[in-house]
């Protein structure tokens, strides 16, 4: 009886310690665990705080390093490509255009002013070797005397037209030798009967380059590169 009672009591003593055992085998796991998780967070807290650092280092790196360069692009109207223009061609851009410019005010002002003193020279030299055939023949007839509207009847001796211009707008077509221009201008008159009123106008003109054409030593001289007018037409502004 004695040895039952002593048998039972190693039993329950040993239940105690495997449950103490597992109770400490559990809290171990848990601890682990934590600590595991403890050194992952740590970890990847230093991993992000080298990120930053490193990607610190680069921003001020690139920063004190870098340069700032200009560009110029250009849109293509029927297509809508994007072209970056070379720097070394935007001062090469920015020359032709004041040449273009230059053709196109020498045109406008010799054909839309009236100098008694040089309209012959305007009218059948500058205007005829700056045009086509086309244009220059339909300018003749509105100059021609047998016409009761020409500029040399109306304005005769003493009487002078001035050209003013507000803008010059170019539009060049890729794949296209002509050039389009949008020119706004005023034309004052003033003679002995007194002064006009300013008239607004704006010009629609299509040019090209033939530097094929045949001149003679003073036309070349005059129009070098065949500067030719294809199209012109001329309104009143309502933009004043």
């Amino acid at each position: 009886m004695l040895r039952k009672i002593i048998t039972a009591i190693n039993k329950e003593r040993s239940k105690r310690k495997q449950g103490a055992s597992s109770l400490r085998s559990w809290y171990a796991d848990k601890y682990q665990t934590v600590v595991v998780q403890r050194n992952l967070l740590a970890l990847i807290s230093i991993s992000s705080l080298l990120c930053i650092a490193v990607g610190l280092f680069t921003v001020i790196s690139i920063s004190s390093s870098k340069k700032i360069l200009p560009f110029v692009i250009e849109i293509e109207d029927k297509t809508g490509i994007v072209h970056i223009v070379n720097p070394a061609t935007i001062q090469q851009y920015t020359a032709e255009d004041a040449l273009l410019k230059s053709f196109i005010v020498q045109y406008v002002r010799a054909r839309e002013g009236y100098d008694p003193n040089r309209y012959r020279e305007n009218f059948y030299q500058t205007i005829r070797i700056m045009s086509s055939d086309r244009v220059y023949g339909a300018f003749k007839s509105q100059i021609d005397l047998k016409n009761p509207n020409s500029p040399i009847l109306r304005f005769g001796t003493a009487f002078t037209r001035v050209v003013e211009f507000k803008s010059v707008n170019l539009k060049k077509e890729t794949g296209n030798n002509v050039i389009s221009a949008q020119v706004r201008f005023v034309v004052q008159g003033d003679g002995l009967a007194g002064r006009m009123e300013p008239e607004h106008k704006i010009a629609i003109i299509d040019f090209e380059f033939r530097p094929n054409l045949e001149f003679n030593f003073d036309e070349r001289n005059a129009n070098p590169l065949g500067f030719t007018v294809v199209g012109y037409r001329v309104d009143q502004d309502a933009v004043q």
